[in-house]
């Protein structure tokens, strides 16, 4: 595959002669940052400025280095299936994430809940109401918390990022 194929396939734009940007298939950008360039002599190199090895962008793009020097055709399809398997997780981690916020969110109000109604109680123990109102906001935070606890396991695909950010708030 040529570099002005590889520029072709991800919708490149050519700003010199054998030069090329486009948006790197490794990671999600707005603006290109993939630099191809055709070497001569068959030499093709792809260099991130945000700072993807080639490698990372050659498995995007379903290709190897073999495939660059080869005069074969470019597989769209295997291209299109790994595009819709990264949409696809995309989509579950902004999923993952909006679930995790919201379980944080109402832990937090159940635990304030939890904590006004128990300085409620200790002014007068003798309150069902009140003790009543004291356990059921805390066994919803506990039942939160169940909730929340697998989810910052990595292996259910929360970054540590996005943990970090909530700890903040």
């Amino acid at each position: 595959m040529t570099p002005s194929q590889v520029a072709k396939t991800l919708h490149g734009r050519r700003y010199a002669p054998g030069k090329w940007f486009a948006k790197c298939p490794a990671h999600r950008e707005r603006t290109g940052s993939l630099s191809i360039t055709d070497m001569g002599g068959g030499r093709t190199r792809l260099h991130c400025f945000a700072g993807c090895a080639q490698k990372d962008v050659l498995e995007a793009l379903g290709l190897t280095w073999r495939d660059l020097t080869e005069d074969k055709p470019f597989d769209r399809e295997a291209y299109r299936a790994i595009e819709m398997e990264r949409a696809r997780q995309a989509q579950a981690e902004a999923r993952r994430r909006a679930i995790y916020g919201n379980l944080c969110d109402q832990a937090r109000f159940w635990e304030y809940q939890a904590g006004e109604s128990g300085k409620l109680l200790a002014a007068d123990p003798a309150s069902d109401m009140l003790d009543t109102l004291f356990h059921s906001s805390l066994r919803k935070v506990r039942i939160l918390n169940a909730a929340v606890a697998p989810m910052l396991h990595p292996a259910h695909g929360l970054s540590e990022t996005i943990v970090a950010k909530r700890r903040k708030h």
